[in-house]
């Protein structure tokens, strides 16, 4: 064990939130957020299916209209190749303790490229009157974002909060060579900034108390795109099916730094002064899914859509990494010798894992205007309580995820509202879509959003049409930079950050019939 002068103990804080791993075991980067993060969708596409805010439910003839419901495709009458190009600017903005702070994260996408044939094309009689086959790519969710958090904490440092998450750890002394420590304590602990007793498993900070500057900034981008093999059939242009086998591709990056620093003038143990700790991973795998659909005219101008998706399975790989590098006075011994350690230092990991996403089911109705517009209203429900993760090598780990998502997430809703009106070759185009809070709390909940506001425009001509279409992403969450309260109150001893992101999609796409 090494000797500090300072021993401060956390016996009256508590880690509330987070997952405690009985002892501070190995470290892991997975937990329910992972799940979530793949299974709350706003999936984008063409220009036409972004306009109108994905509701294609009871329309349908748009080839990112399968990513709800495969029948749509049924609805085609000739072939079809499209492509769509995108520009996402994510724009943060948090609040933390009185300050104000914006950031910015901008990339170019490709949301979508299909090619749909038409296998069997008959136009006289009853029955089956036609089939069509379609291959591409459709984007389910973007994770392009950026936020910086900043203020001066008078209640935790993050370190208490470190202590707390390694609380029971073994560090190595004169007797043995084993390390439980996570990855952050393990840096923490050879930078001098947290101590652990060996005998009694408590774990020490001399930051506890906060009266801190703190601050934390990430980017994060990345895409789930499915690329989709759909079927579909149009029986007697009354009833329509289809179905979809998905293969998505996840590509997920994360990058953040967050830091404690001493006000001008403060006197703390080694003449600290600041550190700095990062975190990256990269998240990269595919899964499976398949959906099923049916539109049915039921009048001229109704038409009534129904759709299942199965759950989605991933297996995905990690790769994380942590780096530290602290600023202040080095401890010495008696003799004033320097003591082991390091003001600096990085680990890396890897992790393979499996998750199962939510299963899917919704309705629609579509409203057809005559020649002159459509409207389509929709609902999906999304059972966020059976969000699973797999870990072949820390079962009781995995059963601990998977009980707090239960506990903690609750069935979904999505809401769809999509309009296009024509005059001549012009389309003129609107949506919104909301996602119903996921959590079972009802104080997350009101503190939680995520709405799509959308708009458009297409010129057709002959067999070609070009659109572009403008898609508003709002979502507001309250976000800790950790987690931790006093165990006689269970006061939290750190304000949420109240993160509010703007997120602007331009969409530009081309498609042909053949």
């Amino acid at each position: 064990m090494k000797k500090q002068t300072v021993h401060i103990y956390l016996s009256t804080l508590a880690l509330a939130g987070t997952l405690l791993l009985g002892g501070a075991g190995a470290l892991h980067a997975q937990n329910d957020a992972d799940l979530l993060r793949y299974s709350l969708l706003n999936p984008s596409g063409s220009p036409r299916f972004t306009a109108m805010g994905g509701a294609f439910g009871a329309l349908g003839a748009n080839f990112s209209a399968i990513t709800v419901n495969p029948a749509g495709m049924g609805l085609y009458s000739r072939s079809e190749t499209s492509l769509s190009g995108s520009i996402t600017s994510g724009n943060g903005m948090a609040d933390y303790y009185g300050e104000t702070h914006r950031d910015n994260e901008t990339r170019v996408n490709l949301p979508e490229a299909s090619t749909l044939w038409m296998l069997y094309n008959k136009d006289e009689g009853k029955g089956l009157k036609r089939v069509q086959m379609g291959i591409g790519v459709n984007r389910l969710n973007d994770y392009t974002g950026a936020y910086l958090v900043s203020g001066f904490n008078p209640q935790s440092s993050y370190m208490e909060a470190v202590a707390a998450e390694n609380y029971g750890a073994i560090v190595p002394d004169d007797h043995q060579n084993y390390n439980t420590l996570n990855a952050q304590g393990d840096l923490a602990y050879n930078a001098y900034l947290i101590d652990v007793d060996n005998p009694t498993g408590y774990v020490s900070t001399f930051l506890q108390g906060g009266n801190l500057n703190q601050y934390k900034r990430w980017y994060s981008n990345g895409n789930i795109s499915e690329m989709a093999i759909a079927f579909s059939a149009n029986v007697a242009d009354k009833v329509y099916i289809g179905m979809n086998f998905g293969i998505p591709f996840v590509h997920y990056y994360y990058r953040s730094t967050l830091g404690e620093s001493a006000p001008a003038g403060a006197r703390l143990p080694y003449d600290f002064r600041s550190y700095e700790l990062g975190e990256r991973f990269s998240v990269s795998g595919a899964g499976f899914t398949f959906k099923i659909g049916v539109i049915y005219q039921a009048l001229e101008y109704l038409r009534i859509g129904a759709w299942f998706h199965t759950p989605t399975y991933y297996a995905l790989n990690e790769d994380y990494m942590v780096d530290f590098s602290a600023s202040m006075m080095w401890p010495t011994d008696d003799d004033g010798n320097p003591l082991p350690g390091s003001p600096s230092g990085e680990t890396r990991s890897e992790y393979k894992y499996n998750i199962q996403t939510p299963l899917r089911a919704g309705a629609a109705l579509g409203f057809i205007i005559g020649q002159y517009g459509v409207v389509d209203v929709e609902g999906e429900i999304v059972n966020y309580n059976d969000m699973q993760l797999r870990i072949d090598y820390d079962w009781r780990y995995e059963q601990q995820v998977n009980q707090l998502v239960k506990d903690k997430y609750q069935v979904g809703g999505v809401l769809r509202i999509g309009t296009e009106w024509r005059a001549g070759i012009g389309r003129f185009r609107a949506g919104y879509a909301f996602n119903s809070s996921p959590f079972r709390d009802k104080t997350i909940s009101q503190n939680w959003a995520n709405h799509t506001f959308s708009a458009g425009v297409g010129v057709a001509f002959g067999r070609w049409a070009i659109d572009f279409a403008v898609a508003y992403y709002l979502q507001k969450e309250n976000y800790y930079l950790y987690n931790i309260v006093d165990a006689q109150t269970y006061a939290p001893l750190v304000q949420p950050a109240r993160l509010t992101q703007n997120k602007l999609v331009y969409n530009l796409g081309f498609s042909v019939k053949i």
